[in-house]
């Protein structure tokens, strides 16, 4: 393999999807302290003991985030762009408003702009799974070999120690 360029052949597209799996299963577990199926149960259980009267938990930025997630599956990616961006004037790390600007940049191909909303992201939150994954995918899709050394040597800072204190 070219060392300056990520080839997209299926054995390592393969193993980038089995990556990507792992970090999933990993940040469900760093979130919920449980396991992906866990995690699941818990989530389905909440929401059939919910009354329905969810007025009282839902903020501004809930609202407008909800509004950005509707644009954006009615094909308004420039509305739901301005959505999040407003979300993110009022609270600079709001997590979902980073997840819903880096889908905007994937829906209209714009790779270097999914990069770009993965560094906003990991300099307003700090890098985490979610974070360094969304920047891996990214510059693998994009062939840009810095940036997906940039996202593992993330990956890797993460990732528990394996050494046994003391």
């Amino acid at each position: 393999m070219d060392s300056d360029s990520v080839e997209k052949d299926p054995e390592l597209c393969a193993q980038f999807d089995a990556l990507a799996d792992a970090l999933a299963d990993a940040l469900i577990k760093d979130i919920t302290g449980k396991d992906k199926a866990a995690a699941a149960a818990a989530a389905e259980q909440d929401c059939e003991g919910s009354d329905g009267d969810d007025d009282d938990f839902y903020s501004a930025e809930d609202e407008a985030l909800a509004e950005a997630q509707d644009a954006l599956l009615a094909g308004d990616v420039a509305g739901a762009e301005r959505k999040c961006r407003e979300v993110l004037e009022r609270s600079k790390a709001e997590r979902d408003a980073f997840v819903l600007l880096g889908m905007c940049a994937r829906q209209q191909s714009d790779l270097a702009g999914a990069k770009r909303v993965a560094r906003e992201w990991i300099g307003a939150c700090g890098a985490d799974t979610a974070n360094a994954t969304a920047l891996a995918e990214a510059a693998f899709l994009s062939d840009d070999v810095a940036a997906l050394r940039e996202a593992a040597a993330l990956l890797r800072d993460l990732r528990p120690s394996r050494r046994q204190p003391g």
